[in-house]
Formats: structure tokens, sequence, C-alpha cells
């Protein structure tokens, strides 16, 4: 599995989408997320489809969520690599069923 990314001027890797640069051990934890993200067989299992009588139903894979805990120290850049993630994985254009919403945060005063 290979990131699509650009080189910076200094030679690091730019995720596109992104401004900055990612250093070593975050590209190797974006990269981990995406394969998680992308690739089902690390969330393969064994289903067995019982018809309500008996235990002998039949077997079959199933795929499930990837998923992952990214678990770095304090400070390693944990919200940059998953933004990295986002940009990375952006949805089709055309795909349906995609709704994204930009919010806003505010302050009132009392």
């Amino acid at each position: 599995m290979f990131l699509k990314c650009k080189i910076d001027r200094l030679g690091n890797p730019v995720v596109p989408g992104m401004k900055v640069s990612l250093m070593p051990h975050q590209l190797i934890g974006v990269k981990w997320m995406v394969e998680r993200e992308k690739n089902p067989e690390f969330g393969k299992k064994s289903q067995i489809d019982s018809n309500g009588k008996n235990n002998y139903g039949k077997v079959r894979e199933v795929s499930t969520v990837g998923g992952g805990i990214l678990a770095d120290e304090m400070g390693l850049g944990k919200t940059i690599q998953s933004i990295a993630v986002m940009c990375h994985n952006r949805p089709d254009e055309y795909e349906e069923g995609i709704k994204v919403y930009l919010l806003q945060s505010f302050h009132i005063d009392h």
C-alpha cells in the first residue's frame, strides 16, 4: 500500500489537500490508518447462517470495519495524522450518501 503524497521543497511527504509535511513516525501512522480503512481484509470474520432450528448453518466470511486505536504519546501529532487520513481518503465527488457538514464553533458571553 502506497500513500498518495507529494514531496515538499525539503523532501518531506505532504498528503494532497494539506499544507504541512508529515514526520516519518506520522507517515507510518497515516499509512496504518489508511490500510485499516481501505483494506477490509483486516476485519474478516466467519459468520454462521443459522436457520433458527439448529446450528448447522452455512459458514461464510464477512467483512467488518478494520478500525483501530491511534495511541501515540502526547505531542506526536495524532490530530495531524487523523486530518491526513481524512484528506487522503476523501470520498469521490459523485459518491452517493456522503454529506459533509462544516460546523463553526462560537462562544456566547453571559
